[in-house]
């Protein structure tokens, strides 16, 4: 569910800043026009956010990641299903990109993997249900051991958002049984 504007908490915020500067400078016999400034930073608010997607349909685009690469999500969603990858010898790295857009990163919580965070004005969420919104964390599942093999993501996130799932996929058997037995 996504929280409208006047429900957030950078309208609040704004408000009860603008609050504040209007109090003390009217204090120090300053009079500067507050209020109309804050309705004109509404209408600019409100029209990039008519540009960049106010009015736009969802699409969402599916990936299924099967190597080493970088895989971005710029203006818009995409997810990024990662299940299918599993270290061999040596790491296994990915990087995802969120620049003014969402990625949704699907990992299997039965591989070993590493997720890298790092956040400047955007948001990265993690399947322990830890976010970084400016700055850098790291997240690894149960079955990580450091100096063995593994998944290892690097997320970035501007001005977005990369949400990293995990699922529990079926045992994995190497070996197939034999016809009729």
């Amino acid at each position: 569910m996504r929280m409208g504007f006047l429900s957030s908490a950078f309208f609040w915020g704004g408000l009860v800043v603008l609050v504040g500067l209007s109090i003390i400078l009217n204090s120090l016999g300053v009079r500067i026009p507050l209020v109309r400034i804050a309705i004109g930073l509404f209408f600019i608010w409100l029209g990039v956010s008519f540009i960049v997607g106010g009015f736009r349909r969802t699409i969402e685009r599916r990936v299924a990641a099967t190597g080493p690469h970088e895989y971005n999500a710029v203006f818009g969603s995409t997810v990024f299903d990662l299940t299918g990858i599993r270290p061999g010898d040596k790491d296994e790295r990915v990087e995802v990109n969120a620049i003014f857009g969402q990625a949704r990163v699907i990992v299997d919580l039965n591989t070993p993997v590493r997720v890298e965070g790092s956040a400047a004005f955007g948001q990265i969420r993690f399947p322990d249900a830890g976010s970084v919104s400016f700055g850098d964390r790291v997240y690894d599942t149960p079955r990580y051991r450091g100096g063995e093999p593994a998944l290892v993501i690097k997320a970035a996130a501007v001005f977005g958002q990369v949400v990293v799932e995990g699922v529990r996929s079926l045992p994995r058997t190497d070996t197939v049984p034999e016809p009729g037995s």
